[in-house]
């Protein structure tokens, strides 16, 4: 009985989600609205789908051209070198072109290739900063939390469930650079790469080891 609710439920679903969003594909270049934008415009591949809200504004796209005046959904900072650009840069970074872009309602984007490394809040304006690594894909949850990123260097987070077997440390552990890292809703972390051994109730993973974290059980390779 209830999978049977649960198909009439999507099937219910269905013609509302239609009614939501259209896609199609782009016969040439085509310079596009995203959603929550007030004014301005992109301009999307050729070839490439694009996700369409009711109003004909973008909702996912495959960006023409590498694009900096794009918001991250979350705050984040351009890094070049050792410098990273003064707070008043913090609402824009650089997307990478020939890459697809998602945006909120409001034209943040949720989604996308950074074309430079960049530093963000895993929560919004709480510290500290963490740094992704350039041409990879940074994405957001519709409450501007990180949700998974490359890190670029070897980086101290906390993991999910940490008080089960990190209970005589401060709830960190070191993260391999180069790695994703995927975070819960609290900015811990529940799949990632560690940079060093970790032994817990005698078992030892080794440097490089994959591993989910939960708040129910002990780390377990992936």
């Amino acid at each position: 009985m209830k999978r049977i609710l649960a198909f009439v439920l999507v099937l219910m679903l269905i013609p509302a989600i239609a009614l939501c969003s259209t896609t199609k594909v782009l016969d040439k270049d085509t310079d596009l609205r995203p959603q929550g934008w007030t004014s301005g415009a992109l301009t999307f591949k050729q070839g490439s789908s694009v996700e369409l809200n009711d109003l004909g504004q973008v909702i996912t796209g495959v960006l023409k051209e590498n694009t900096y005046s794009l918001r991250p959904a979350g705050v984040a900072y351009v890094s070049l070198a050792m410098y990273v650009y003064p707070p008043y840069h913090s609402w824009y970074i650089y997307y990478q072109g020939d890459r697809s872009v998602t945006f909120d309602e409001y034209g943040w984007v949720l989604s996308g290739t950074i074309s430079s490394d960049t530093d963000a809040y895993l929560v919004p304006n709480v510290d500290p900063l963490v740094r992704f690594k350039k041409k990879t894909v940074l994405l957001f949850d519709i409450n501007r939390n990180v949700v998974n990123g490359t890190i670029c260097d070897d980086t101290f987070l906390c993991p999910a469930g940490w008080g089960k077997f990190l209970a005589n440390s401060s709830g960190i552990l070191k993260f391999k650079a180069g790695t994703e890292v995927v975070f819960d809703s609290n900015a811990q972390v529940i799949k990632g790469t560690i940079a060093n051994d970790l032994t817990v109730n005698g078992t030892t993973y080794p440097a490089g080891t994959t591993l989910q974290f939960s708040e129910s059980s002990n780390p377990q390779r992936i």
